[in-house]
């Protein structure tokens, strides 16, 4: 009887660590997982804010490029209207040199 006593408590022993093993490989299997799943979760935040600031990146780069056209634009204007002015300048300058050449000669 001993002996049984001694075999069955083997067994049952050899059991307990086979279920406890058991046990801790999915607890293993499971906290592996989850640290995948966290991982594959954070590249996917990333991802969205990779996109928002380039979106973000995207629109600055577009605002710069418009107020650099919008800028050349009204640059363009300015001078256009500054040489208006000028040749409107050098006009009356030869009128009164005329006027003055002509009062000379009368």
């Amino acid at each position: 009887r001993a002996r049984i006593s001694r075999a069955a408590s083997g067994a049952v022993s050899r059991m307990m660590h086979t279920r406890t093993a058991s046990a801790v490989g999915r607890w293993i299997d499971a906290a592996r997982q989850g640290k995948a799943m966290r991982r594959a979760a954070r590249k996917v935040v990333a991802r969205w804010q990779n996109s928002t600031l380039a979106f973000a990146m995207g629109r600055w780069s577009d605002h710069v490029a418009e107020a650099s056209r919008m800028r050349d634009v009204l640059g363009r204007a300015v001078r256009r209207i500054a040489n208006l002015e000028l040749a409107a300048a050098l006009e009356r300058w030869r009128d009164n040199a005329a006027d003055i050449r002509q009062e000379a000669a009368e």
